[in-house]
């Protein structure tokens, strides 16, 4: 979370504009979300083919 964090202040610090940083940061959340979901995902395939559930 921190590395997330760090990454969308450098984001910020690299965009100009309200509106240009805006974008940005809903591109970004729109982007990681899914990602995240798709970890979980994969964790729990991973972990129930190993058996040890």
């Amino acid at each position: 979370m921190l590395v997330e964090a760090l990454l969308t202040l450098l984001l910020l610090a690299l965009c100009r504009g309200w509106k240009t940083r805006g974008t940005a940061v809903l591109c970004a959340a729109a982007l990681v979300l899914p990602l995240a979901f798709g970890v979980a995902a994969l964790f729990m395939l991973v972990w129930v083919a190993s058996g040890d559930y």
